[in-house]
């Protein structure tokens, strides 16, 4: 049985060009109701631990969905949750409305996340969102005094052409709305969005890392901690959804190609074809019981995480020594400032998390050594 449930709702009012999500555009309202109708069934399939910790509603834009079927869908999922569930929902400034928050909160909706992406029109225009940063402020201040005490802004950095300077300035605008979680995501280029089909190139390493770094200084001096890679919070406002994916346990995943993993042998993907959605069909299982798969999940989540992950939790989970079984590895980067083991957790240091896929290859290479004999 899991305690975390990701929902996922495909319905987008356009197309934002960055975007490889799974998505429907306009006019796919025809689809919602017997979208709804499949999730519900889909959700009522598992073997859910009630209430829920934690519930995430995901897109997609979330908000897109009309006022009654907003309704329709929180009446349904509000019966898996109490009032210390932590349940989330991902909303577009263009969709928000009073009334929609209304709806949220009536319906124990306690976390908003926003889209912001950009503070200055031209980059929100590259990006393809029709909103302003003038649009942001005002939902902002509408659902601080819907009484949403946790807020989320996402932020999009490292345009190929982006300047310290305007990232500074995105990021005093960003702080001048006073929430208490911020996520932080890399331009990437990948799958079939838009950006990748048109060959919009990312920013070189060198300025992706210098950006990341002017970040996590400036949001560092305003008291946000780091908690995982590109995530930031203050006064422990940390998303606790999120961090079941960071320590890689157990979670549901319903809707048009979401994703779960339900045990340490059953991870899945449902298919990205509405038709084979609707019908029940087209989920891809993947066999993730052998040993070598399981301890990769493992550091591709947990090393993300600034407090990195306990040895021990390793040992008791495995049934083997990390410090043995990575020993090249851990010497490298220890040696080399960028990793660190005190009190029997083992975290990367800024410098290592800077060069994270790296790190990764190399422990996956040791692995691969000791799988082989």
């Amino acid at each position: 049985m899991v305690s975390s449930l990701y929902v996922h709702i495909p319905f987008c009012e356009h197309l934002c060009p960055y975007c490889d999500f799974p998505k429907l555009i306009a006019p796919s309202h025809l689809w919602i109701e017997p979208y709804l109708k499949a999730l519900k069934k889909e959700i009522d399939g598992f073997s859910l631990k009630l209430p829920l910790k934690t519930l995430y509603i995901g897109g997609g834009t979330p908000t897109y969905l009309r006022t009654h079927e907003l309704e329709d869908l929180l009446s349904f999922l509000s019966a898996f949750c109490d009032s210390q569930t932590e349940f989330s929902i991902e909303a577009n400034p263009e969709s928000l409305s009073e009334e929609k928050l209304e709806i949220l909160r009536r319906h124990g909706v306690n976390r908003l996340s926003l889209g912001l992406q950009s503070t200055h029109e031209a980059r929100l225009l590259f990006l393809g969102r029709y909103h302003r940063f003038e649009d942001v402020v005002q939902k902002v201040s509408m659902a601080k005094k819907k009484g949403f005490k946790r807020l989320n802004l996402d932020l999009i950095i490292a345009y190929p052409d982006e300047t310290k300077e305007e990232l500074i300035d995105d990021l005093n605008n960003l702080l001048s709305l006073d929430v208490d979680h911020l996520s932080l995501y890399s331009l990437t280029v990948r799958g079939n969005s838009v950006f990748s089909i048109k060959k919009i190139p990312e920013a070189s390493q060198e300025l992706g890392a210098e950006l990341y770094s002017t970040a996590l200084q400036i949001l560092r001096a305003h008291d946000y901690e780091r908690y995982e890679v590109s995530n930031f919070a203050r006064h422990d406002e940390k998303c606790l959804h999120n961090l079941t994916y960071w320590h890689d346990l157990p979670y549901a995943g319903a809707g048009l190609g979401a994703a779960g993993y339900l045990d340490d042998h059953y991870r899945y993907r449902n298919s990205t074809s509405l038709p084979c959605y609707l019908e029940g069909r087209g989920r891809e299982i993947e066999d993730a019981s052998a040993l070598k798969d399981q301890i990769e999940y493992f550091l591709l989540t947990n090393l993300r995480l600034e407090e990195g992950f306990s040895l021990n939790d390793f040992s008791m989970r495995f049934q083997l020594s990390f410090p043995s079984l990575f020993s090249k590895t851990i010497k490298k980067f220890e040696d080399n400032g960028c990793l660190s083991m005190q009190k029997e957790m083992l975290k990367l240091t800024d410098r290592g998390i800077m060069i994270l896929d790296r790190i990764l290859v190399e422990f996956f290479e040791e692995l691969d050594g000791y799988c082989a004999l």
